[in-house]
């Protein structure tokens, strides 16, 4: 069976597609994650503030519970920040700047 060039073209968009939709998958799967770990630690802050907090004890729970609150937040931002580069951009170009040009370079005696 021979290909013509539009199938061939069809077949490369068609593959990049999935792989970038599996990608977003990917990043969604892990920030589902993230936000788990957000709700523990809100629930250990919240443990331990209903149960412990008049006696002050089990003090270890509170930075556990803030660690576990405000990370998974800030990576999960981070992770949608960083993808949201890759979309409709193509990776084979780079960018140049104006100044990149051998015009605008001078070269001093």
């Amino acid at each position: 069976m021979e290909y013509n060039y539009k199938e061939e073209k069809f077949e490369a968009r068609n593959t990049s597609d999935q792989n970038c939709l599996w990608k977003i998958k990917k990043i969604w799967i892990v920030c589902l994650g993230l936000f788990c770990i957000t709700m523990g630690g809100g629930a250990i802050l919240a443990w331990w503030s209903s149960k412990f907090h008049p006696s002050n004890k089990k003090l270890w729970m509170v930075p556990l519970g803030l660690i576990m609150l405000v990370t998974p937040i800030i990576i999960c931002f981070a992770v949608l920040l960083d993808s949201s580069n890759y979309r409709g951009t193509d990776h084979n170009q780079t960018e140049k700047l104006p100044c990149d040009s051998p015009q605008h370079l001078e070269i001093s005696p």
